[in-house]
């Protein structure tokens, strides 16, 4: 179990399985298949004294970017693959996920908020606390 500390940062795993904490919230991590480059991507799942919560992508294992109260930015592809990245902010505290529209890199975080950046140099994104994101509820395994 990775304990990240309250001012957050960057993590990255190669375990088959791996657990972090932070600020009082637990997230679990499992080996799903690895792409051709050889990094490892995790079915992710919140354990939460409600129930269980799954998130519907897979994430990769590299640059798990922990911020704010209880939020982490992931590379994120659809299940069953490993094409499709996209980077996804899940809400740890609320069992929720938004789907970002690119994979964005290098997240860091300012005054105004959280500046994330493409590759290939194409202009930055800066998310601040009124960015309109479209949150989705992770899936209760309970229900499904």
């Amino acid at each position: 179990m990775i304990l990240v500390p309250d001012t957050g940062g960057s993590f990255s795993t190669w375990k088959d399985q791996e657990g972090f904490t932070y600020r009082g919230q637990s997230l679990e991590l499992c080996y799903q298949t690895e792409p051709p480059h050889g990094d490892f991507i995790y079915s992710l799942t919140l354990p939460a004294n409600r129930g269980r919560y799954h998130l519907p992508l897979w994430v990769y294992g590299r640059d798990l970017f922990f911020f704010g109260p209880s939020y982490l930015l992931a590379e994120g592809v659809p299940a069953g693959g490993y094409s499709g990245l996209k980077s996804v902010i899940i809400d740890l505290s609320n069992a929720r996920y938004a789907i970002l529209d690119s994979w964005y890199r290098r997240p860091q975080l300012t005054d105004q908020g959280l500046l994330l950046v493409r590759p290939h140099n194409s202009a930055p994104l800066l998310l601040t606390s009124s960015a309109p994101l479209n949150w989705k509820a992770l899936r209760d395994e309970r229900t499904h």
